[in-house]
């Protein structure tokens, strides 16, 4: 029989540095294994086996230095538990019963625990835990070990660490006694045993305040005590958890939805709002990011089991939103080979976009192969999905090669940015977007037409219009090539204005929960610290964003401190990302 012994660790900050490090690079090695059988399965049709993954971690082992570092039995261990994941969802798949789940990556923190499963552990002379590749750290051995360890599991729970053993042992075989006894708990005596033997009641006849019911009047224990009964009030939940962004091992010359600058962008929140979710709307089916964005919270919750509606009004978002969640059909060697005609087109003549853009935002090379490479997309595209999908890798590319800060506001006064422009393939999965919709209407429009489990809204905080940091990117993806002025030559907006970023914005938000219809609400909205800049500081207020949404429920509220991406001057203090949650009951 296997039993387990638990004992407390303390180690020292370099090696709980260590043993955090080794967390993190188990955690990165389980995703990126999720990601091998996941693709090996889409090219093959076929699964990938832990031995074959294991002949890859040998390679790997080669090749990443960093790998040497963490004993080889626990970076075994970090197969198995990729191998037993794999096989309790296909158990669950084929028992039919509720949701399978499918195996999904670890964020920081959800990786909690490393095993040493044959060998690299041990309790040295001094009583301490002796661990390969990490070190001797001090160990509370509170009580012996009895049998044979088998294995030897370093866990952290929260800031604390601790080893369990797993210990094989013999159990001992206890006679059993031939006498029976029997204890009788009763009111006037404490207790009477079989025996005759009877134990007086120690209480004090004379004691009533230790009696619930006194002089014949049944009180409550507040009274009893004289303590006021709490006042339950709606608090702000602080979240102090640590997230980073899941690292996937994607082919060569491809790009992912995350890989893009964007003001307000939610990828490093992604956990964040995802165990917000998990905790509060289980077993959805429909998710609705109605101030989609770039999409990023969308594709978090993009599965087969799952219809996800995105929408945005600035076409240089609607067309990325339709390539990766939009597309549930498409020919990748084909994309990739009219990308490649892409790549080799050389431009040596003057355009729109060149004329307007070159020597300030971009190269003039670069300018002129833009506008050229815009041009051919429109011959190249057979269909709308194909042409989302070209114009998606061009904005992509040209984002990589802009003059700028991360938006296009403005150009930097130095030209510096002269790397060439190359186009790259996106990666995502077609079979997840079958039941999917992506809208480009006004928000407050497109909510008076649909129905979903979960409504997540992440409307523009500030007076900043998207429109005016991203001119560029919509006219480029529009390709109507319209007038321009001022010296970042920008095009005539006011059709794109959000009027979320003006006064009327408070009325807007009412209007948009009002006309909702959905099982639970999400609010993502950033009080934007206090910035010197008043244009930086949030439309709505807190108060306001309660009031409105009580009017549909119950609100929760969630917080955490977010250093946010910028236009570049804005300074902050106090910079806190909240999600406002409502159950919704009326």
């Amino acid at each position: 029989m296997l039993k387990t012994y638990k004992y407390r660790l303390y180690p020292t900050k370099k090696q709980k540095e260590k043993l955090d490090w080794t967390l993190n690079t188990c955690r990165i090695l389980y995703n990126s294994c999720l990601v091998d059988r996941n693709r090996h399965y889409e090219e093959t049709g076929k699964g990938l086996s832990r031995m074959t993954q294991q002949k890859i971690l040998v390679g790997d082992k080669k090749n990443i230095e960093y790998l040497t570092n963490i004993h080889s039995q626990v970076l075994q261990d970090v197969l198995m538990r990729v191998e037993k994941t794999y096989k309790a969802f296909f158990r669950r798949v084929k028992a039919k019963k509720g949701k399978a789940g499918y195996p999904r990556f670890k964020n920081y923190g959800r990786y909690d625990s490393i095993t040493y499963t044959q060998s690299g552990f041990g309790i040295d002379d001094t009583g301490k835990l002796s661990l390969s590749k990490i070190g001797h750290i001090k160990l509370k051995l509170h009580r012996n070990i009895s049998g044979i360890i088998k294995t030897c599991a370093i866990k952290k729970e929260i800031d604390k660490w601790y080893v369990c053993f797993s210990v094989e042992y013999k159990p001992i075989a206890r006679p059993i006694p031939d006498k029976k006894i029997g204890i009788d708990m009763g009111i006037k005596s404490f207790a009477s045993l079989s025996g005759g033997k009877v134990i007086d009641n120690t209480q004090s006849p004379d004691v009533k305040a230790k009696y619930y019911i006194s002089d014949d009047i049944q009180l409550s224990l507040f009274d009893l005590l004289e303590t006021p009964q709490p006042i339950h009030k709606s608090e702000i939940k602080k979240v102090h958890k640590v997230y980073f962004s899941t690292e996937n091992r994607v082919k060569s010359g491809s790009f992912q939805l995350q890989n893009r600058r964007f003001l307000g962008n939610k990828y490093k929140l992604l956990g964040f709002i995802e165990d917000i979710v998990n905790e509060k709307c289980n077993g959805f089916g429909v998710f609705c990011d109605i101030f989609a964005g770039t999409g990023v919270v969308s594709e978090r919750f993009n599965e087969k089991n799952i219809k996800v509606i995105a929408n945005d009004f600035l076409v240089s978002n609607f067309l990325p939103l339709r390539a990766f969640l939009g597309t549930s059909e498409i020919d990748f060697k084909e994309t990739e080979k009219k990308i490649d005609i892409l790549n080799n087109i050389e431009e040596r003549n003057d355009n729109y976009f060149s004329e307007h853009f070159g020597n300030t935002f971009f190269t003039l090379e670069n300018a002129r192969k833009i506008g050229a490479i815009r041009e051919k997309i429109n011959d190249v595209a057979k269909t709308d999905n194909e042409k989302a999908v070209l114009i998606t890798s061009l904005i992509y590319a040209v984002d990589k090669v802009a003059n700028t800060v991360g938006h296009y506001d403005a150009f930097r006064k130095k030209l510096d940015t002269v790397q060439p422009l190359l186009l790259l393939v996106p990666y995502f999965k077609p079979k997840n977007n079958s039941n999917n919709e992506v809208h480009r209407e006004d928000a407050n429009q497109l909510i008076r037409r649909i129905k979903c489990d979960v409504l997540y809204i992440d409307p523009p905080y500030n007076s900043r219009q998207y429109s005016d940091a991203y001119h560029l990117l919509e006219n480029l993806a529009s390709w109507e090539k319209p007038l321009v002025y001022g010296k970042a030559k920008k095009m005539n907006r006011s059709h794109i204005k959000s009027y979320y970023c003006l006064q009327s914005a408070s009325k807007a938000f009412a209007d948009l929960i009002s006309n909702s219809s959905c099982g639970h609400i999400l609010v993502s909205y950033n009080n934007t610290g206090e910035s010197k800049d008043g244009r930086s500081n949030a439309r709505i207020g807190d108060e306001q964003i309660i009031d409105i949404l009580k009017t549909r429920g119950k609100v929760d509220i969630f917080e955490r401190d977010y250093k946010a991406f910028t236009t570049g001057k804005s300074y902050t203090d106090g910079h806190t990302e909240r999600v406002f949650y409502c159950k919704v009951t009326k």
